[in-house]
Formats: structure tokens, C-alpha cells, sequence
């Protein structure tokens, strides 16, 4: 049976526009992968673990207070004025690879008052690192609360820390108070007032009053 002209050139005719498409299809496919940035999200922000801190550390510094996480040092400082660029240069590559685990910040105006990093169990380059950033925080004036990594937090104990670091610089003792001063030169009235000022703003989680104002 021989086949006709006209339905072996139609046949050849399909088979050419099957060709020309797959080609088209596979240009586009090759155009869309140019196209595409070479990322992809590998992993969440958090471990497991820093998730498990981050949420007792919320809770622990209450709803004035807001915690965000891996924040650089460098987007908190700014230079000083008439440094020379060679000091600015040296002073940003020291912090140029800090970064603060969790900054807890006033929730109304994002003040940043209290760093907290959470310590691994095995010192090394992160014990070197961790060193760099507690004299970077000393030299801001920022609190750092060191907290070990474990398995479960206490909030209670959290909110001590955090408030102790944030306020116990503050507490001044009141004055007019008699009594035997102690070493530091407060009497022991004054000494458990100071005291106690500072237990009621770690259990309240309110602000420190200043000094002189009832």
C-alpha cells in the first residue's frame, strides 16, 4: 500500500511543528531559570531550641517589652562625630560579624535596653565572639544577660535577670534614713528600701521609679 504525497508531507508537517514547540518549551524553561535568583530558605530562623528560649523569654518580659532575635550590633551603633576614617573603618570591622541573639526592646518607642545571648554548652569560636560582644555592649551601656542553653526555662528566673540587668545600675537609696551604714555606705534601712524597690519592679515588671519621686 503506497503512502500519498500529500498525507506524508502533512505527517512531516506535524512532526516539524512538535519539534518547534518541545524547542520553544525547553527555551523558555532554560529562560526561566536564568531569571531565578540562586536561593532558597535551608532552615527557619530559630532552632528548636532558641524557639523554646524565645518563647519563656517573651512571657518573662512581659507585654511592655518586645524580644526580636539575631539582630547585628552594627545596625545599633552609630559613629561618633569627627572620627577619623581610619578609626571608623578598624571600629566597624571589630562588630562587623557581632550579633545579639535576642534584644529586648520597649514595646512603644523599640529602645533597646536589654541584650540576651543564649550560651552553648561547649565554649570555642562562639566563646571568643560572645567575649567581642560583652565589651561592644559594655562600651554601649547596654545590658547582657548571659543564659544557658537547657532543655526547659524558668520565666521567673528569666525575669530576675532581665530586670536585674536593666535596672539594679538604676536603684539609688532613698535619703533621710537612720541608721548604721554598711560598707558601701548604706545604712541597713536604706540598703533593704534599695532592695526591695528593685524586688517589686523585677516581680511587677514596671519601670524603676527615680529616685526622689514617691
Amino acid at each position: 500500500m503506497e503512502t500519498h504525497p500529500v498525507t506524508f508531507f502533512y505527517v512531516l508537517l506535524a512532526l516539524a511543528a512538535l519539534v518547534l514547540l518541545l524547542f520553544v518549551l525547553s527555551l523558555r524553561s532554560a529562560w526561566r531559570h536564568r531569571r531565578v535568583l540562586p536561593y532558597a530558605i535551608e532552615a527557619p530562623l530559630f532552632s528548636p531550641e532558641e524557639v523554646s528560649f524565645l518563647t519563656a523569654l517573651e512571657e518573662a518580659v512581659g507585654e511592655d517589652h518586645r524580644v526580636f532575635g539575631k539582630v547585628r550590633l552594627a545596625d545599633l551603633v552609630t559613629p561618633r562625630r569627627r572620627a577619623d576614617k581610619q578609626a571608623l573603618k578598624q571600629a566597624a570591622a571589630r562588630i562587623a560579624s557581632l550579633k545579639i541573639d535576642f534584644l529586648v526592646c520597649r514595646r512603644e518607642s523599640a529602645k533597646p535596653v536589654c541584650a540576651v545571648a543564649l550560651s552553648g554548652a561547649k565554649p570555642g569560636r562562639g566563646h571568643t565572639r560572645g567575649q567581642a560582644l560583652a565589651r561592644a555592649c559594655d562600651a554601649l551601656g547596654l545590658p547582657l544577660v548571659r543564659v544557658p542553653q537547657a532543655d526547659a526555662y524558668s520565666v521567673r528566673a528569666l525575669a530576675e535577670q532581665v530586670y536585674t540587668a536593666m535596672y539594679a545600675p538604676k536603684v539609688t537609696a532613698p535619703v533621710g534614713r537612720l541608721g548604721a551604714a554598711g560598707d558601701d555606705g548604706l545604712s541597713r534601712a536604706e540598703e533593704e528600701e534599695a532592695l526591695s524597690v528593685l524586688a517589686a519592679a523585677i516581680r511587677d515588671g514596671d519601670p524603676m521609679p527615680k529616685p526622689g519621686v514617691s
